[in-house]
């Protein structure tokens, strides 16, 4: 997710654009392994967030699989590579003919900090990263928009502002029971001790950091597109992000992701409204390039989609069972219209939730419906 600038961006945005970015091939970090640098406040959370996932972990990656440990852009293992374009820079594209669901890359993070740090902290921090850690940082595209531009006029403390805030990602972290004693400015607190922070104590203890900013370099290369052709998630076990394919991407095809929640029920002028206003740039992506007839199209069946998820999420409509299952093979037949192959985030989350469950059970009865289809023609 996004970060913002130090002086004109909301901490609520989720992805800064990339499309402008100026990358060498050979800027590309190197296949060693590297440990994420995060800030002391943060390690013991992030430790106990990792301890805390790995029992309940599915194992989505390993560690002696090429595709579980860091894959590497131009590697030869890599299915992805790197290319320059036209009018977005270096954008990243499949090296080979792709199939939907593949893992194609799972990489930790090179950085991991808090927002509200001081640009003096800040500054102090990434000063004090070893000579790769900072050629890797300083190797990734900026922030060049006029918002940037005034903020580091205001203060050019912290020199890794504007390449953070264009290729970080703003991340929600596990609410995590910390069975842990409280110390003063360890940022940790148990579920007692946080029930201990009320108006008769004095001296409250600090509570558990609920966000942090991550930096991927590898995943930070990867375009905005309104209709992405793939999906990131974190795996909290391993500390990885992983980028999966949500359609099959044939060889030399470029592979997105969508950089904001909520994209997917908004019709294109408010929704590139909605990037320029928090990034900085005018989004060009295929959806917004297409012919005003698409993009008329596009319009009437992103409304759709809002009504829908609005009907679900409001507790006056009242739709009996059957209702909602209707409101939800609606948004399921204008999502396949639209061909957005992701499960959309909407602005209420257990409208969201729902539907993935709904999408999952509906797959899985397809599925068995043609199987037992298949083995009564035997």
């Amino acid at each position: 997710m996004p970060l913002p600038l130090p002086t004109s961006t909301s901490p609520n945005t989720q992805r800064t654009q990339r499309t402008h970015r100026q990358f060498s091939h050979a800027a590309a970090p190197t296949a060693t392994e590297h440990l994420p640098h995060i800030v002391p406040d943060l390690l013991p959370y992030i430790l106990a967030v990792v301890l805390g996932s790995v029992g309940g972990a599915s194992g989505s990656s390993n560690d002696d699989d090429d595709s579980g440990s860091d894959s590497i852009l131009n590697s030869d293992k890599s299915p992805l590579e790197l290319y320059d374009t036209a009018d977005a820079g270096v954008a990243v594209r499949a090296r080979r003919d792709i199939r939907r669901g593949e893992l194609l890359i799972a990489e930790l993070p090179l950085l991991v900090w808090e927002e509200g740090m001081s640009a003096v902290e800040l500054r102090r921090w990434t000063d004090a990263l070893t000579d790769s850690a900072r050629a890797t940082l300083f190797s990734l595209s900026r922030r060049s928009d006029d918002t940037a531009i005034a903020a580091e006029m205001h203060d050019n403390t912290d020199e890794s502002a504007p390449i953070r805030s264009a290729n970080g990602f703003q991340l929600q972290l596990p609410d995590v029971a910390l069975q842990v004693s409280s110390r003063e400015g360890s940022g940790i607190v148990s579920d007692g001790d946080r029930n201990r922070n009320n108006k008769k104590n004095p001296n409250p203890t600090p509570t558990p950091p609920t966000h942090a900013s991550f930096l991927f370099p590898h995943i930070s290369r990867i375009n905005h597109s309104c209709l992405p052709t793939c999906a990131q998630a974190m795996d909290w076990s391993t500390l990885r992000m992983e980028v999966y394919a949500m359609r099959d991407i044939p060889r030399g095809g470029e592979v997105t992701i969508e950089y904001l929640p909520g994209l997917v029920a908004m019709s294109s002028e408010p929704r590139k409204r909605k990037l320029k206003d928090t990034f900085g740039f005018e989004c060009k992506c295929g959806l917004c390039s297409a012919s005003l007839h698409t993009l008329h199209q596009s319009d009437s069946r992103r409304a759709e989609l809002a009504d829908a998820s609005l009907s679900l999420a409001d507790p006056h409509t009242q739709l009996d069972r059957q209702g909602m299952i209707g409101q939800l093979e609606r948004i399921h037949s204008l999502l396949t219209l639209e061909g957005y192959t992701l499960v959309p985030e909407f602005t209420h989350n257990h409208v969201s939730r729902a539907y993935a469950v709904f999408r999952h059970l509906r797959s899985t009865h397809i599925a068995d419906d043609s199987q037992s289809q298949s083995q009564s023609k035997v």
